[in-house]
Formats: C-alpha cells, sequence, structure tokens
C-alpha cells in the first residue's frame, strides 16, 4: 500500500509479505516533495 499527504510531504509504502492486510512487514517512510509523478504496479 502506498500512501501520500502533499500537506506534510510524506509518502508511505507499507509491504505485507504475509499476505494479510492485518499488518505490514516493512514500512517505508519517504519525506520530501516528489521531483515528478508517475504511476507504477507492484508484483
Amino acid at each position: 500500500m502506498l500512501s501520500y499527504d502533499a500537506q506534510a510531504h510524506v509518502s508511505d509504502l507499507a509491504i505485507n509479505l504475509g499476505g494479510g492486510f492485518d499488518a505490514s512487514d516493512f514500512l517505508v517512510k519517504v519525506v520530501g516533495q516528489p521531483l515528478e509523478t508517475s504511476d507504477f504496479v507492484l508484483a
């Protein structure tokens, strides 16, 4: 799951390797304005 807070300029990328939706195995937090907007798919 990828979320972005435009006011705080914070992106959260939650990765769940177990397949359940109750908790994330990894959470990556990126702070700062994006330089470019793009669409992508994680498979």
